[in-house]
């Protein structure tokens, strides 16, 4: 029948790898856990392995007795590119004084699709509680001064973990949610909020206590005045010991400046491909803006198919918008349509891929004369003076079939750093459909872009975590990433760019 002969070919699996970084904030600053207080421990995931990871969840457990974390346990991260690092992810943890000083290791769980978990343990250790030196009418203690460690059981005092809101949080709401955990070895008896130096009384502001006397968890909708509010929490355990003041402080701004806004939709192209749902998202934001913003027809622009040329979306953005909106206000700008790739030995991105929004006089033959590069996206981002610039893009560059971008022959993986030279400078934040290497998609049953769908779905309550009828950019993103990979069968991942300084409101529930 004739030779036969095998050879066996090592075959080596690409797939993500993950190590942790972290970084302990304490508040003596000295970046050491010592009995007897609350850090946060800040962790990163890096992905060092050579393929990207999708739908990464980081969960964490501290099997220690006296060691409390009183934030979230797991906390979902998304995608995290090849050689990448993840946003900071930030627990908080409360050490009792009875915590013995020595290692405390802390196990982190590393889910992801398509692959198996990732055990990782970091290891931290628990320093002694340091003694306290009394300075006497302002007399230095001597040279043969020891502080004396305590011995035996000593009755020590409850002790209070505020969990949110952050220590300088600033809000636009005239309320609050206030969340935070109580503890004490015999029983905690009250819990007493003050803010701006008045208590609040229990019963009109509904503060809820729930948990055993030990550990007691506590929730209030804290009022706020204009301006600074100090908020402080103490509790009292039942041999009558007060715990020492926690205190953080919150800033309520009201809504300052204008929105102005530029909804942009293109479904018929002249010489591409047409769409079937893209003018129907962006007059659905459209609407979502006059009736839930209340956004006067004199600082809403639309453009739709043949209104949508190169020369109208340059001169609304470039020059309408920059001459009309001030520093104070904040800028929306939407866009659903296609996007483009092509190859540009120029390309910032080191991929050698130029990316583009297409206007409806594109023409893919010439794209560099007829469609809008990113880049020039930025350059407009940069001359508009508002303090907030907010895009909302529901197009894709990636080159494949089936979604809104343009079929481009290519092997190389599509960098999306083009999208943080976008959000570059304070203020300007981007949400796109998609990552760079994916499909933007449509859907002939919602009769929208999956993205668009879940996006106006979010900003008309569903992404409203805190229930205080205000949607901001950070619910917006998480409601996103949370939502459209499903929907799409994990095959589309929405993208957030760019921080601001406050919260950032985007939406209003109606």
């Amino acid at each position: 029948p004739g030779l036969t002969e095998n050879i066996n070919v090592p075959i080596k699996v690409s797939r993500p790898e993950f190590a942790i970084s972290h970084q302990i904030l304490d508040p003596n600053g000295n970046g050491i856990v010592e009995q007897g207080e609350s850090v946060e421990l800040v962790v990163r995931v890096k992905n060092t392995g050579q393929l990207d990871a999708s739908d990464v969840n980081l969960g964490i457990n501290i099997d220690q007795k006296g060691v409390m974390l009183t934030s979230a346990k797991e906390f979902s991260i998304g995608r995290i590119q090849a050689g990448r690092e993840s946003d900071p992810i930030r627990f908080m943890i409360t050490v009792q004084r009875s915590v013995p000083a020595g290692d405390l290791p802390v196990n982190f769980k590393i889910t992801q699709k398509d692959f198996k978990s990732r055990n990782l343990v970091l290891a931290l250790n628990v320093a002694p509680e340091k003694a306290k030196e009394i300075t006497v009418a302002g007399r230095r203690p001597a040279s043969n001064y020891r502080p004396v460690s305590p011995a035996g059981r000593f009755k020590m005092a409850p002790h209070v973990v505020i969990t949110t809101p952050r220590d300088g949080k600033r809000v636009v709401t005239n309320t609050i949610d206030l969340r935070g955990i109580a503890a004490d070895d015999r029983g905690v008896v009250s819990i007493d909020i003050n803010v701006n130096g008045r208590r609040i009384d229990l019963h009109d502001r509904g503060i809820a206590v729930k948990g055993d006397n030990t550990q007691r968890e506590f929730y209030a909708a804290v009022p706020l005045r204009i301006g600074r509010n100090e908020i402080v929490v103490t509790a009292l355990d039942n041999e009558n010991l007060t715990s020492e003041p926690k205190s953080i402080t919150v800033f309520y701004e009201k809504e300052k400046g204008e929105i102005w806004a530029a909804v942009i939709g293109i479904n018929d192209y002249r010489h591409v491909q047409k769409l079937d749902y893209a003018r129907n998202d962006a007059s659905a934001f459209a609407d979502y803006l006059r009736t839930n913003l209340d956004i006067e027809a004199d600082h809403l622009f639309e453009l739709y198919d043949a209104q949508a040329t190169k020369r109208n979306i340059q001169s609304l953005l470039g020059t309408q918008i920059r001459s009309k909106a001030g520093h104070e206000d904040t800028v929306i700008i939407f866009f659903a349509g296609h996007g483009a790739p092509e190859e540009s030995e120029t390309s910032l991105d080191g991929d050698g891929i130029e990316k583009y929004i297409l206007p409806c006089d594109a023409n893919i033959t010439d794209l560099y004369t007829t469609a809008i590069p990113m880049d020039e996206i930025a350059r407009i981002f940069r001359r508009i003076k508002a303090e907030r610039v907010i895009l909302l893009a529901d197009c894709c560059y990636s080159g494949q079939t089936g979604g809104r971008t343009i079929l481009f022959r290519t092997r190389a993986n599509i960098s999306d750093a083009f999208l943080d030279r976008l959000s570059k400078g304070k203020g300007r934040i981007i949400i796109t459909a998609s990552s760079a290497s994916e499909v933007s998609k449509e859907s002939d049953d919602l009769k929208h872009g999956y993205f668009t769908y879940y996006l106006l779905k979010g900003l008309k309550g569903a992404a409203d975590v805190d229930k205080d009828g205000f949607i901001d950019v950070n619910e917006i993103s998480s409601y996103l990433n949370r939502e459209v990979p499903k929907a799409t069968g994990q095959k589309q991942h929405p993208v957030k760019k760019g921080e601001a300084e406050g919260q950032v409101i985007i939406g209003r529930v109606r």
